[in-house]
């Protein structure tokens, strides 16, 4: 029975510690229904011996009277103390328990240790530790990772596996050139993994070697076309060469291979603004907000399709939740205070340029934007005053300040402090052109 076991063991036996475990709790089992079949547990389950109440009642020649007669039905010498027959009777009952629970529990993959499944790359099965540091870098363990990976290397000389691993961890730390060595390293060894590819592609793309990143994943494609993130990196090295459609097209097909990864749908709303495909881009902004709801990230920037879109009470609608969210966004509070103004909510306008002074007063923006609530209200002084700061603030940049001091001025009927002001606006370089309100983030 044992020769045809450990051969059937054998034969099917790899580098992996599960099943190591696995066979040691199936040892202990074995053993201890040879020892069952032999007769020596046969009194322990004997329906006549009872170890519990009964015995204890019983005085000792009593019990070894009893334990003699129990002993002599099933085989065993009575030689034993009826105290050491328990105890033996209980460690071979408990190695035959115990043998079975452990090949049974060691039998069931553990997904708070691993990954939800193993996956496989180029038809090889990836051994349950990458599970297991996968889940080290998504929870930002990063040292524990590294030496988990380190003890693998060593212990797996040869093999691509921890190698990878690593490289992967690297990646995750933001260091790409030990990244890059790694996965160059994995690369080197057995078996071929596409994700070793990908990997270093992915180190190459943040390094700006956009073409040597596009060989490397064309060639983990070969490997395996099913590979994680190959399309999206594919897509990002297009973008970087303004191929936009064919960057679109390859996200197209990450996200029918993962169509619950959020970034992927940033990436191609990234892609369609660049070619003004709007809807697209608002399409999936929302999409990335099903699966993240309330990023402000993501929220600012559909605010920026819909102000491309002139939907200036969308934008004001995304602009209250992003300000509801987090109350101190100066660039958001300021962008408010614009829209608001180019709607005609003067009152609320200048509610928010209050704010923006208060949070900030050394910045000129503020006193500008103000000036012009109460220029627009028709509070002449009041708007005087604070183009005087802004001009202050920034004399080199302060030709839109003066302009509007100079229309505040000829209101209150101040020619001549007025045609001060327009002779030193022109003689001031254009006030430079603002970015838009609500900009794309890039990553």
């Amino acid at each position: 029975m044992w020769c045809g076991f450990c051969a059937g063991f054998l034969g099917d036996v790899n580098n992996y510690s599960q099943e190591v475990w696995q066979f040691t709790g199936i040892f202990l089992q074995q053993t201890a229904l040879c020892l069952f079949s032999s007769g020596m547990l046969r009194g322990l389950l004997s329906k006549k011996l009872t170890l519990a109440k009964p015995m204890l009642k019983f005085k000792l020649p009593q019990c070894r009277s009893n334990c003699r007669r129990n002993c002599l039905r099933s085989g065993v010498s009575s030689r034993y103390h009826p105290i050491l027959l328990v105890l033996r009777r209980f460690v071979l009952g408990g190695i035959v328990l115990a043998g079975a629970a452990f090949a049974v529990m060691l039998s069931i993959p553990a997904p708070l240790l691993a990954a939800d499944k193993y996956i496989s790359d180029g038809g090889h099965l990836a051994p349950p530790y990458v599970g297991e540091i996968q889940k080290l870098i998504d929870t930002r363990q990063y040292p524990e990772a590294i030496k988990r990976c380190d003890r693998l290397i060593l212990a797996n000389p040869g093999l691509s596996w921890p190698l990878l691993c690593r490289a992967k961890v690297w990646h995750a730390k933001s260091d790409i050139a030990r990244a890059l060595a790694d996965s160059n390293q994995s690369l080197a060894a057995k078996p071929l993994l596409a994700e070793a590819y990908v990997v270093a592609a992915a180190s190459l793309y943040y390094l700006n070697r956009n073409n040597e990143a596009m060989a490397y994943l064309k060639k983990a494609l070969a490997i395996d076309p099913t590979v994680p993130d190959c399309y999206s990196y594919l897509a990002l090295a297009l973008a970087e060469s303004g191929k936009f459609d064919e960057a679109v097209a390859y996200l197209n097909k990450a996200i029918s291979q993962n169509p619950n990864d959020a970034d992927l749908y940033k990436y191609r709303a990234m892609f369609y603004l660049e070619v003004k495909q709007f809807p697209k881009a608002l399409q999936d902004l929302n999409t990335r907000l099903k699966l993240h709801p309330n990023e402000i990230a993501t929220i600012r920037s559909r605010a920026n399709i819909y102000d491309r879109l002139g939907r200036p009470k969308d934008v004001l609608s995304d602009l209250n939740l992003i300000l509801k969210l987090e109350p101190d966004s100066y660039r958001d509070l300021l962008s408010r205070a614009r829209l608001l103004s180019r709607l005609g909510q003067h009152d609320k306008a200048l509610s928010d340029c209050h704010i923006l002074i208060k949070a900030n007063p050394l910045d000129d923006d503020g006193y500008y934007y103000r000036a012009c609530e109460y220029a627009a209200l028709h509070k002449w002084k009041e708007a005087i005053k604070d183009y005087s700061v802004a001009i202050d603030e920034s004399p080199e940049t302060a030709r839109a300040s003066y302009e509007g001091r100079a229309k505040a001025y000829e209101q209150l009927g101040q020619l001549n402090l007025a045609e001060q002001d327009r002779k030193k606006a022109k003689a001031i370089q254009g006030r430079p052109a603002e970015k838009h309100l609500f900009e794309m983030p890039k990553k």
